[in-house]
């Protein structure tokens, strides 16, 4: 199966916040790249709900690490139930960033960057 994606995602583990219709919802960020997200939740989003995703990315400047959190408007493009082991059901979700401000554009482009190598 091709991969149709234009822009490299590398892995990460992190803590996000998404700002839904009903409110604030923690996630658990999986992958990342110019073009959207890969989130963990425990609540579920239908196709195309938009909404804003909060990011904490972590930066060195001359040796100084400090957290830059960009707040990115997003759209649902999929959301699917994961297996289940524990009692609360999880959902796979997919963010798609429609329209990235040159400021957003920029700290994204330094974050990933200065990751480890883009998954394959």
């Amino acid at each position: 199966m091709d991969d149709r994606r234009r822009n490299p995602r590398v892995t990460v583990w992190s803590p996000l916040t998404l700002q839904g219709p009903e409110g604030s919802v923690p996630a658990t960020l999986r992958n990342l790249s110019l073009a959207g997200v890969s989130c963990i939740t425990e609540q579920p989003f239908e196709e195309m709900t938009k909404m804003q995703v909060d990011l904490e990315l972590p930066s060195v400047v001359d040796g100084k690490t400090s957290r830059n959190t960009v707040s990115i408007e997003a759209a649902v493009v999929r959301c699917e139930a994961t297996p289940t082991s524990g009692p609360r059901r999880k959902y796979d979700v997919a963010l798609f960033f429609p329209d990235l401000s040159d400021a957003n554009r920029e700290a994204l482009e330094n974050f990933l960057e200065s990751r480890a190598v883009p998954m394959s």
